[in-house]
């Protein structure tokens, strides 16, 4: 029978995720250790709550992730101003940038 560290794939107080995941560009489908303690602000909030808080707080942080990259997803450069775009190069030529 599988423990809830082996369902978590806790080992050593660490937990291997993909590196993706931890923002490491170009390193995709490689595994990288992310220990579990109190350095960690997540698992320093539910390390000693009980299981039905920890659902609720993971809840609570996947849905506000969701909301947040919904949002930046709807944000575009096409929703800014034609003129400021022109002002921003106009500026930039005349300090000699471009």
């Amino acid at each position: 029978m599988m423990n809830f560290y082996q369902f978590l794939g806790i080992n050593n107080g660490a937990v291997e995720l993909d590196a993706s995941i931890m923002g490491a560009q170009q390193q995709e489908g490689k595994k990288t250790k992310v220990p579990l303690n109190s350095s960690d602000k997540l698992f320093k909030e539910i390390r000693n709550q009980n299981f039905e808080v920890v659902v609720q707080v993971l809840r609570q942080r996947a849905t506000s992730m969701k909301q947040d990259y919904t949002e930046m997803q709807s944000t575009s450069m096409l929703q800014v101003d034609p003129a400021w775009i022109s002002y921003i190069y106009a500026f930039a030529i005349f300090h000699g940038v471009v």
